[in-house]
């Protein structure tokens, strides 16, 4: 089966994990940074499969419904960068010596 467009993030950034050890004040805004990227990106996902989903509860296709599955996990993955890197930016808040 041959499909239009990427698979990928819209917004090209990939998948996969941040490393943030050692971070500074300027990685400290660099990690806002890609967070505030990265929530754009996963309202384009949401957007898309909310259209699927309006999609399939009119014209139910197995083409739709494969892409919706697609569509929900890069979702999925991106609220779990996100969960991980506001986790991370907030240990790091907490660390003794870190600047605000």
């Amino acid at each position: 089966m041959t499909r239009a467009g990427p698979t990928h993030s819209p917004l090209g950034t990939g998948r996969g994990s941040v490393d943030t050890g050692g971070m500074t004040a300027s990685d400290e805004h660099d990690i806002d940074a890609l967070l505030a990227q990265l929530e754009a990106e996963e309202k384009i996902v949401s957007l898309q499969r909310r259209r699927l989903h309006d999609r399939l509860a009119s014209f139910p296709n197995a083409t739709t419904e494969e892409r919706e599955r697609e569509i929900s996990k890069q979702r999925r993955e991106l609220h779990a960068r996100i969960d991980a890197l506001k986790a991370q930016r907030s240990a790091r808040r907490l660390e003794p010596g870190s600047s605000e």
